[in-house]
């Protein structure tokens, strides 16, 4: 006959622990410093100390040690940056860190962008920067239509980005003949076009015979002489011819006349005159 025994207990399953009644299994579980329970053989970090592990041993005790630390091992880094052993007081094991290094870093020439393209770094925040040209047609800016020289000619060209006039070159080499006179000279300009242009030299030319500067010369009753003035239509040397000096007087019992053809005129005989005998009859003209 079974009879009451006084005392506290508690439902069939559960156990009294420190005054409470608890399921049986939590009998065996440790309390970690955060009130979380734990069982058995269960580890687990710390969360005021990160750097230790702690496990639930029998009769629900916690032994706590420090978290073993693997070797390091380096990292691969990007390029221009080094790996770096990190050490702080907010981990537990050391870790490697890649970091820039730009002292023995080879940058990368910064390209220069034609036809409207626009310089942009591909790699925002990257160690190395890394530049590329790229088009931005919204931004493309209009521009003045050039004015090209006579050796070049003026067309549309279609460009990676912004399209635009442009002068190219465009050769009409050509062989130039120069009139007595004139020397030729022939220049190069910068598209390797060659031109040919007639340049006066310092020489007379008279009916289409060149003479030098300062020669005289006699041209039916002229005289002509290449003088040093420069005739501002042609820039040769003018050409400058006067009239032959004639003398007009004539001895006792003379008259000048004029003959028809000849340059200068004659000294007729219009007296008598007591003169020596000649040893032709026509010695009484006296040419001038």
């Amino acid at each position: 006959m079974d009879y009451p025994t006084e005392g506290c207990f508690c439902p069939p399953g559960q156990a009294i622990l420190d005054g409470a009644c608890v399921q049986e299994d939590i009998c065996s579980q440790c309390i970690s410093e955060d009130g979380s329970r734990h069982q058995p053989l269960e580890t687990w970090i710390p969360s005021t100390e990160p750097c230790k592990v702690c496990m639930c041993l029998e009769n629900r005790t916690v032994n706590c040690v420090a978290q073993p630390c693997p070797t390091a091992k380096p990292i691969d880094c990007g390029p221009c940056e080094v790996a770096r052993l990190q050490r702080n007081s907010n981990q537990c094991c050391p870790v490697f860190e890649c970091i820039c290094d730009l002292v023995s870093c080879q940058l990368p020439p910064i390209p220069h962008c034609k036809d409207g393209l626009q310089l942009i770094q591909t790699n925002p925040g990257g160690c190395r920067p890394d530049y590329a040209c790229v088009c931005k047609k919204e931004e493309c800016e209009p521009k003045p239509t050039p004015i090209c020289p006579p050796h070049r000619k003026l067309i549309w060209v279609k460009t990676q980005c912004c399209d635009e006039y442009r002068c190219v070159c465009s050769c009409n080499n050509s062989t130039v003949t120069c009139p007595p006179g004139y020397l030729s000279s022939s220049v190069t300009n910068d598209c390797d076009c060659t031109s040919t242009t007639c340049i006066p030299d310092q020489v007379c030319v008279h009916r289409n015979i060149v003479y030098p500067l300062g020669m005289t010369w006699e041209e039916g009753c002229k005289e002509c002489s290449c003088t040093n003035m420069k005739d501002a239509v042609t820039g040769l040397r003018i050409t400058e011819c006067l009239e032959k000096g004639c003398s007009m007087s004539c001895p006792a019992g003379y008259k000048y006349v004029n003959r028809e053809g000849a340059c200068c005129g004659k000294c007729l005989r219009t007296m008598c005159q007591d003169t020596p005998l000649w040893s032709r009859g026509d010695e009484d003209i006296i040419w001038h």
